[in-house]
């Protein structure tokens, strides 16, 4: 976290990796799927609480309000819905 010039915390990308985990630990809870992954399985170090870091941070809150990151989430097993699930 840092304090921008009004004195308000500003969240990082880093900081919403926890919330990601725990949506996805509920999907697997809750049965709509077996088990996921965050993160690409051939890159140990960057799956799990690891999957973003201070580069993507910096990327992400670019001055240009032109960063992208990208995040790979596999989903294993999911249940048979009538209609899809989509996040964005």
């Amino acid at each position: 976290e840092t304090l921008n010039s009004s004195s308000q915390k500003t969240l990082m990308l880093t900081d919403t990796v926890p919330c990601i985990i725990e949506i996805l630990n509920l999907f697997q809870s809750t049965n709509y799927c077996t088990n996921y992954r965050l993160g690409d399985k051939n890159d140990v170090e960057r799956t799990g609480l690891n999957v973003f870091d201070q580069l993507d941070d910096e990327e992400i809150s670019s001055p240009s309000g032109a960063g992208s990151v990208n995040c790979l989430v596999s989903v294993f097993d999911p249940a048979a819905l009538g209609g899809a699930l989509q996040i964005t």
